[in-house]
């Protein structure tokens, strides 16, 4: 495939659900605090709903991004809300992949012959930091097995998937490629972060792969049918440093006259760990539950993180008691 340099791929909207494992290379950004108990979504910048694909006409509203030059990436930003300490811990990006058929089935979605990530793409990393502060790897992946979309990391998750959750409705190529082709959307949940933020920071992120040049899906906020929260109509490109562990930001970059007809933001929806004094405040205006609905109130917020700590509490007694009676009953085998 021949992509130009910044391929807009102006109609890359298919909805995969890649998830990445999280390695080492992990740094704390903040003082570490004791993580709260619930996850909930602080960022929802999800995949768009609305005008998808060239049917759409000049209200296209998907698009995606990717750098041929492998030392270079693309990324974007989100403010941590609320005060104190927020324990960042999981981002979900969506990875653009090579073709599809678009239809039901998912495992036979190329007409390139295999176009899994595994015959492609090599090692996925994504680096996060705050603005201003050192911008490290905090997670490293390998497509490993061709065939497959599979990592080698139990904590970078991908999924293949298609847009609101559809049949048939991938992103196609646009103006970059062959009428009517699509391209798989692989959702990327990279997990257990626990990367610490004090409320307001602004946040910069950005997924790499070393095997293929990567496209990360973006789209155009007003455009999209879906929340978009913190769009600014920019995105960020970065340089990777000697030794892969670290990364520069080079420039914001507005794809409108760039690319594309319109401006765009990298799609991300980020989960963090919060106690229901994070719900006060207005807080809870910021917050949404993991399928990314809002509370309508304070009340409702607080309702349910205090719900999903009983939850989590009792999930810890239970495995802690199966613990107990399993060191039990080994102690009376021997």
């Amino acid at each position: 495939m021949n992509f130009k340099k910044r391929a807009a791929l102006s109609a890359l909207v298919i909805t995969l659900v890649v998830g990445l494992a999280v390695f080492g290379d992990r740094k704390a950004l903040v003082a570490t605090a004791a993580p709260p108990a619930t996850s909930v979504m602080i960022v929802n910048r999800g995949l768009p709903t609305s005008n998808l694909n060239n049917i759409a006409g000049a209200n296209r509203s998907n698009v995606s991004w990717g750098e041929q030059d492998l030392s270079f990436f693309d990324g974007d930003t989100f403010i941590v809300p609320g005060t104190g300490t927020v324990r960042v811990d999981t981002i979900r990006l969506w990875f653009v992949g090579y073709g599809a058929n678009n239809n039901a089935n998912l495992t036979d979605d190329s007409f390139l012959g295999d176009n899994h990530s595994g015959l492609f793409f090599g090692n996925l990393s994504l680096y996060v930091g705050a603005v201003g502060s050192p911008f490290n790897r905090v997670a490293l992946a390998s497509f490993a097995t061709p065939g497959s979309d599979a990592t080698n990391n139990p904590n970078v998750v991908a999924t293949r998937v298609q847009y609101n959750g559809g049949v048939g409705t991938e992103l196609d190529y646009g103006n970059n490629g062959p009428a009517g082709s699509h391209l798989t959307i692989v959702q990327l949940d990279f997990k257990n972060l626990h990367l610490d933020f004090a409320g307001g920071t602004m946040v910069q992120f950005g997924m790499r792969t070393d095997g293929d040049f990567t496209l990360s899906h973006a789209s155009n906020a007003a455009l999209s049918g879906s929340p978009q929260n913190q769009a600014d109509g920019l995105y960020r490109l970065f340089k990777v440093d000697a030794g892969d562990l670290t990364a520069t930001f080079l420039n914001n970059v507005d794809s409108f006259g760039n690319g594309w007809d319109k401006s765009s933001d990298i799609n991300v929806q980020v989960f963090a760990s919060v106690d229901k004094d994070q719900c006060k405040n207005g807080g809870w205006k910021t917050l949404f539950r993991a399928d990314g609905t809002p509370f309508k109130n304070q009340g409702a917020c607080i309702e349910f993180v205090e719900h999903q700590k009983d939850n989590d509490d009792k999930d810890k007694k239970d495995k802690d008691d199966k613990k107990d009676k399993d060191d039990k009953g080994d102690k009376h085998d021997h």
